[in-house]
């Protein structure tokens, strides 16, 4: 391959790259479900969802009806209906697990974007956590 004189070296078109555009939010989305698509988009890189958009959309909409079905538990009291009580509880586990194999699916979760390695040194980076039975006993005196 020829040299090229400085010249042309400074004269030559300087390849640019064009930012990539951040996911817009499909049409189908409750208002709630935009939220949660607009927030999750935003924490990570333009390009991160490519490819994934429908696991996205699932994604939304069972974050945003497990936030329901909370509410709904919050609401209930297992002393007066314990059978509603059960029901829900069960429906929000099974959302949790949704969303949970969604997360990894997409690689939200921070075990799947930070290495074993780099975990392990920021476990023996980190300061030792106190006993708990240590911090109630000195706070009570060893009563």
């Amino acid at each position: 391959m020829p040299r090229r004189s400085l010249a042309a070296l400074i004269t030559s078109p300087v390849a640019t790259r064009t930012p990539t555009p951040r996911l817009r939010v499909p049409v189908g989305l409750s208002t709630p479900e935009r939220e949660v698509w607009t927030s999750t988009v935003a924490t990570l890189p333009p390009d991160w969802f490519r490819g994934q958009e429908h696991l996205l959309e699932a994604f939304c909409r069972h974050v945003v009806r497990a936030r329901c079905l909370e509410a709904m538990l919050t609401a209930t009291d297992p002393a007066t209906d314990l059978e509603r009580y059960r029901k829900v509880s069960q429906l929000v586990g099974d959302e949790t697990r949704v969303i949970l194999a969604l997360s990894r699916g997409m690689r939200l979760t921070a075990q799947s974007r930070v290495a074993p390695t780099t975990a392990y040194r920021r476990a023996q980076e980190a300061p030792p956590v106190r006993d708990v039975r240590i911090l109630l006993e000195s706070e009570h005196g060893n009563e």
